[in-house]
């Protein structure tokens, strides 16, 4: 069980954290904002492991409303930091 649960937290750190790097290295706005999609995947996979140990219960439902929440704030906010970069370039 304890598999079950550490696979896909340790790839959900993972990508986050290989994401966050790209972030770092990456030189343009626009280029680091295709390296966030990546997280998406990695806060899922975490989420996964949370429901597998803690079931439907308190923490798991938050988990999960968590989740949800950045899944319709994400296109959102990089959406508007892509189009807040390309009026600051035309002006």
């Amino acid at each position: 069980m304890n598999y079950v649960i550490g696979i896909p937290l340790f790839l959900g750190v993972v990508l986050i954290l290989l994401s966050s790097i790209a972030l770092v290295i990456l030189p343009t706005a626009y280029a680091r904002l295709h390296f966030l999609a990546p997280t998406t995947l990695g806060i899922f996979l975490i989420v996964i492991s949370i429901l597998i140990k803690e079931g439907l219960n308190q923490q798991g439902i938050k988990s999960l409303l968590v989740f949800i929440i950045l899944m319709l704030i994400g296109p959102v906010l990089t959406h508007a930091t892509a189009r807040a970069g390309k009026m600051e370039k035309n002006q």
